[in-house]
């Protein structure tokens, strides 16, 4: 089993400004790493799958030529590889830019899309060197809100948040009933799951599976999982394959004790440790802090 995590943190370092001009600037720093549990159960993480990558984001057409060309020019001299991006280019999880737009409200959503550009990337690597073994990505196999994502076989996407608006529907005879995800979960019983749904017009399948009792949990949709897979001909979504790999999910939900992490009760064991796998590549908040704290004193010398 291979198990891969991301983790993203976007920061908003400062307003650029040039004569009448200005832009938001942030600071993003994303890490991806896969971590492999052998035969013998132990989980290791695999350094050809762990990459670490800074941006610096800004708004071009906020800026000059020359500024922006300065700019870049700095980044090749950093002791770290910083990659410039463009906070108004369009992309899936921004949308297009208008000019009523909170350039700062874009500034995350603008990460999370590199982040999953890099999520690909490094799925596609690890489909093209493994290609028997299964992997678990950490969030859905979707690409956002914005397409089916992940067509991969033996990829799944587990997600320990989800959103509790979407709504099911049923049908009894000629009776079409409707039902919310709270109800459909709250009395989904402990080690069960529920009958697979279509997502994105049919190119992925999702279902639920609940890892702890309901009544042992200040919230129904807590203790539960948002599974998701790919719809593939070489891949049928059939009952004995969801009744395995929700079976393999549960064998891994004992992972963290009461307190020491917010998503405790919905955390699997693997994604924990890939978790933490991915944020010991991060530098700290202090020690970014620090570089541009000292970065300004001499630029002002």
């Amino acid at each position: 089993m291979w198990v891969k995590k991301n983790g993203m943190t976007p920061g908003f370092l400062a307003t650029g400004l040039e004569n009448e001009r200005a832009t938001p600037i942030f600071l993003a720093q994303i890490a991806v790493v896969i971590i492999h549990r052998n035969h013998e159960g132990k989980l290791n993480v695999v350094p050809e799958f762990k990459r670490h990558q800074w941006f610096l984001l800004l708004a071009k057409s906020r800026v000059s030529d020359a500024a922006w060309n300065q700019i870049q020019e700095s980044t090749r001299e950093a002791k770290v590889n910083i990659i410039i991006r463009d906070l108004v280019e369009m992309d899936a999880f921004s949308g297009d830019f208008s000019e009523a737009q909170d350039l700062r409200e874009r500034g995350r959503s603008k990460t999370r899309h590199m982040m999953s550009t890099m999520e690909f990337g490094i799925a596609k690597g690890f489909r093209d060197v493994i290609s028997d073994d299964w992997m678990i990505k950490d969030g859905l196999v979707s690409f956002g809100k914005y397409g089916s994502g992940m067509q991969s076989p033996k990829i799944i996407g587990v997600a320990k948040n989800f959103t509790s608006v979407q709504k099911f529907y049923s049908h009894t005879g000629k009776t079409k009933e409707r039902e919310s995800v709270v109800s459909l979960l709250g009395e989904l019983p402990p080690h069960h799951r529920t009958t697979a749904y279509q997502g994105y017009g049919g190119s992925t399948a999702f279902w639920y599976l609940r890892l702890r009792k309901s009544q042992q949990l200040l919230y129904p949709l807590f203790g539960v999982l948002k599974v998701e897979i790919p719809v593939l001909p070489e891949q049928p979504i059939v009952t004995g394959l969801l009744d395995e790999i929700s079976g393999a999910l549960l064998a891994e939900q004992f992972v963290t004790p009461y307190g020491s992490d917010d998503r405790w009760h919905s955390h699997l064991y693997p994604l924990y440790q890939a978790e933490h796998a991915a944020k010991q590549s991060f530098y700290s908040t202090e020690i970014i802090q620090g570089c541009i704290n000292n970065a300004i004193k001499i630029h002002r010398k």
